[in-house]
């Protein structure tokens, strides 16, 4: 099974380069513009990791990490941000967020991401299927 990623972001050149650089890895990539639609793309699909800018306009990204977290609990979720010293960074980390990458970044900083989260995620498993 691929590993279904959801990317959300306003930009959409930052949209572009993760679904250009995770599709060409095999990732099964979704891009949404915006918190609403990152949300009812969530309702229908089942996401292992998530990227989301922290400031978008609407609902910011940890806004949209708490309703993503609450439809999915084991969702892994990475935030961007071009303003790494703010207080939604600190917050997202306190609803769940595993990484935050500071913009800019390249292909290969997003590729080492989702390879560290989709190790943990098999690690998590082989543990669960372990103490079964």
């Amino acid at each position: 099974m691929s590993t279904r990623i959801l990317v959300v972001d306003d930009e959409p050149g930052v949209r572009s380069l993760f679904q250009e650089a995770l599709s060409r890895f095999g990732y099964d990539v979704t891009v949404a513009a915006n918190g609403e639609q990152a949300i009812g793309f969530a309702k229908s699909q089942d996401f292992q990791i998530a990227f989301l800018d922290i400031k978008m306009a609407g609902l910011n990204g940890v806004e949209t990490l708490k309703a993503l977290k609450k439809a999915n609990p084991t969702l892994s979720a990475v935030m961007i941000t071009g303003y790494a010293g703010e207080d939604l960074v600190s917050e997202s980390f306190t609803e769940g967020a595993s990484f935050c990458l500071a913009k800019p970044f390249g292909i290969a900083k997003i590729i080492e991401t989702v390879r560290a989260l989709t190790d943990t995620q098999e690690s998590e498993l082989d543990l669960e299927e372990a103490a079964a």
